[in-house]
């Protein structure tokens, strides 16, 4: 899924169009609802917060490998655990979430997730990778993705999830079948290549009236 330029949520004081910014939001709406832990078990895998302790190496790894790079439209850069760290600490001054994706029983870190809240419109855009090059093309997003959504729906005030996938990147366009995200629309040239080229942006979304219509109630 592509994310930029924000990688991990933007930093604290940051503000987006359409994003979260204190400055402009009615007092009713100027800090979002506290933080929450959270732990999701499905049939093969944990999604938990993402800690500072998980940040190893290996998870730097990732953001060298040019296919997780060309998904995610990053352009490469030195990623040290330090920098890493700190983008999850500055994460606590933020509605978003971060997530790492584990295997079970084993526990071993195969990828990430994040999700970007809008308290404002009660809506999140989300991010995930797979760093594990072994479980890529696993249905991994697809197994997650539900239960996720739906915490965040039942709990943590959020009606709709928005997706957004360059139209080039088909393994998660893989992943998404079968899958709550529905087609929303094609975004033309939306989106500069770290190559100069211009590439189209898909966007995909889950609606709690639709997916969820029990927690409408």
């Amino acid at each position: 899924m592509a994310r930029m330029p924000t990688r991990f949520g933007p930093q604290t004081g940051q503000s987006r169009p359409g994003g979260w910014s204190p400055s402009i939001l009615p007092p009713s709406f100027v800090r979002p609802a506290p933080k929450r832990p959270v732990l999701i078990d499905t049939e093969r895998f944990r999604l938990r917060s993402l800690a500072v302790a998980d940040v190893d190496a290996q998870f730097c790894s990732w953001f060298a490998d040019p296919d997780m790079l060309r998904g995610l439209n990053l352009v490469r850069e030195e990623w040290t655990a330090e920098a890493i760290e700190r983008r999850i600490q500055a994460l606590a001054e933020t509605p978003n979430y971060l997530f790492g994706i584990f295997t079970r029983p084993g526990a071993g870190l195969i990828g990430y997730c994040s999700l970007d809240i809008n308290p404002r419109q009660r809506t999140a855009e989300m991010t995930a990778a797979i760093g594990d090059k072994a479980w890529r093309g696993q249905r991994v997003l697809a197994e997650i993705g539900r239960p996720l959504i739906r915490n965040f729906m039942e709990h943590g005030g959020v009606d709709k999830v928005i997706a957004h996938v360059l139209a080039s990147n088909r393994k998660v366009l893989f992943e998404l079948i079968g899958s709550d995200f529905y087609y929303e629309a094609r975004l033309r040239e939306a989106v500069l290549l770290a190559s100069g080229k211009r590439e189209d942006l898909l966007a995909f979304a889950v609606l709690k009236s639709i997916s969820f219509p029990d927690l409408c109630k």
